[in-house]
């Protein structure tokens, strides 16, 4: 064997050595990467988490009025248990006469909820 031969064997032998074989396509890709990607190549794992995890664009005007109506519904729901902006009020004021302080998201929805209901901005 000549000294060509020995150079390009041992060229073969570091490149192989840290790459390995995709088992769905079978290229040849760099150890670390299959490791990441549960022994998927990066195209593959890309295919892979879109057939997991189809993209759900809402087409009809009626998908997007039910996407709206859900949404209502939960903020609704959130507010207050019922929707009731007064009964969210109160229970926020509650807690602030009790001496806890209200955190600034929690002030934000008692103003908010105060101008729902009409009661007025107070500070």
């Amino acid at each position: 064997m000549s000294y060509k031969d020995r150079r390009d064997q041992a060229i073969a032998n570091e490149y192989l050595g840290s790459h390995m074989a995709c088992r769905k396509c079978g290229q040849h890709c760099d150890t670390e990467m299959l490791s990441n990607f549960g022994g998927q190549c990066g195209a593959c794992f890309a295919a892979y988490t879109r057939e997991i995890n189809p993209p759900t664009i809402p087409r009809t005007m009626a998908q997007k009025r039910a996407i709206a109506e859900r949404a209502r519904s939960v903020l609704a729901n959130k507010a207050g248990g019922n929707g009731d902006a007064r009964a969210t009020a109160r229970r926020l004021r509650e807690l602030e006469g009790s001496g806890m302080r209200l955190t600034p998201g929690q002030q934000w929805v008692l103003k908010c909820c105060e101008a729902k209901s009409g009661i007025g901005w107070t500070t």
